[in-house]
């Protein structure tokens, strides 16, 4: 009778990359361990395999079968937002965060870790390990970050993120695949055998809002979306599988609701949106040291907000506000961790 695995039994990996598509090993053995677990709400790796069909006339209406073509993959994972629990330690996540700022994380020993942008395109491998151990477990190869949201205002704030890879390998198909999609190994591990995980949620709704200089009593919530522009090169003549990851412009805006005062914090909110005129965000998730995230967004021009009566309190409605870099600085965004 064949094993049936339960959603809950499945755990997450995460391993930077230094070069793309090839998976850190010795010697063809992956160096994957317990270390690299990171808690997840919920993720997903996709293998797609492209249908080359002949054009040509048959003399019927009936297609021809196709053939094998371009080989791509996806990903996507949802987690809580939590930090390691120890300042000046990178959370489980930051392979992540390093493939979505495009750089490793500058860290002041036992104070913070900050992520600050650059225009490299940097990848990652995403691991998803399923109980019993003889269903097909899975690997994301060559990863790259297309979007990332992070969400201040629920209960627990939380971390979304999607992207593309250069091909989804699993331990059901390894030993058949070519030396591209195996990605450097000579075998698919096994899960490590002891996963350990760091840090603590964050209550969504703690920290500060810094708004032009203000600090907002009235922000309902708040969601910050980065698109990356990031991609994979799949136009390659003799392969089946990208190149390499390519990068084109990056969009990073922020969306929030706040209730409706009188307020000159308010008042100024609107008079910006009507101005265009940049201005600073700092958004502060979490008031516990060595858990607390930092955003903090520069140039952002507001949208005019809508108002809406729904609720027992006005709400005004500030949606996808663009952030932008100041020339050549690459300051749209930046986050720091303390």
């Amino acid at each position: 009778m064949p094993n049936y695995t339960f959603s809950r039994n499945e755990r997450l990996y995460l391993q930077k990359e230094s070069t793309f598509g090839t998976i850190p090993n010795t010697t063809g053995t992956a160096t994957l361990a317990g270390s690299n677990a990171c808690r997840h709400v919920k993720a997903m790796l996709k293998p797609d395999v492209a249908i080359l069909k002949r054009p040509d006339k048959t003399g019927t209406r009936s297609t021809s079968v196709g053939v094998p073509g371009r080989k791509t993959g996806t990903w996507s994972a949802e987690m809580s937002l939590v930090a390691n629990g120890t300042a000046g330690v990178v959370p489980d996540c930051d392979p992540i965060l390093y493939a979505l700022f495009g750089q490793a994380a500058s860290i002041s020993s036992g104070v913070s870790c900050t992520y600050s942008l650059t225009d490299a395109v940097t990848s990652f491998d995403m691991w998803l390990f399923r109980q019993p151990s003889t269903v097909m477990q899975r690997v994301g190869l060559g990863c790259v970050v297309t979007e990332a949201t992070f969400q201040l205002g629920p209960d627990i704030a939380t971390l979304s993120t999607s992207g593309d890879c250069q091909w989804v390998q699993d331990s059901t198909n390894f030993s058949s695949s070519d030396t591209i999609g195996k990605g450097g190994l000579t075998a698919f591990p096994s899960e490590p055998g002891s996963p350990v995980t760091n840090g603590n949620i964050i209550a969504g709704f703690t920290g500060q809002a810094t708004f032009d200089g203000n600090v907002l009593a009235n922000l309902k919530n708040a969601t910050l979306k980065i698109s990356t522009g990031n991609d994979i090169n799949r136009d390659v003549f003799g392969s089946y599988y990208g190149d390499a990851p390519e990068g084109d412009e990056r969009a990073v805006s922020i969306s929030f609701d706040i209730w409706d005062t009188d307020g000159s914090d308010t008042q100024n909110l609107d008079a910006k949106a009507l101005s265009k005129a940049g201005i600073t965000i700092v958004l502060q998730i979490g008031t516990v040291t060595a858990n607390k995230w930092t955003f903090t967004l520069s140039n952002v021009q507001l949208a005019t907000p809508d108002r809406t009566d729904g609720q027992r309190r006005w709400v005004a409605s500030f949606s996808d506000s663009m952030a932008h870099g100041a020339g050549s600085s690459l300051s749209e965004v930046s986050l720091v961790i303390s």
